[in-house]
């Protein structure tokens, strides 16, 4: 499994940060631990971008 970092939404000038995309969860279907995880991060003010493909998260290689 791939190791995730939550970056703030204001990174410094010149900082780049890799992202991954991450399908939703389908609708109506039970959120996975690792989904909770990343909903938990977004309540805390992390940084997500919605795509048609579903989220982008931050990535820690």
């Amino acid at each position: 499994m791939k190791n995730y970092l939550a970056v703030p939404v204001s990174l410094c000038e010149g900082q780049t940060v890799r992202l991954r995309v991450v399908p939703e969860v389908a609708r109506g279907k039970p959120k996975t631990e690792l989904d909770k995880a990343f909903q938990l991060m977004v309540d805390q003010g992390w940084m997500t971008v919605p795509t048609e493909q579903g989220k982008i998260y931050p990535e820690l290689e």
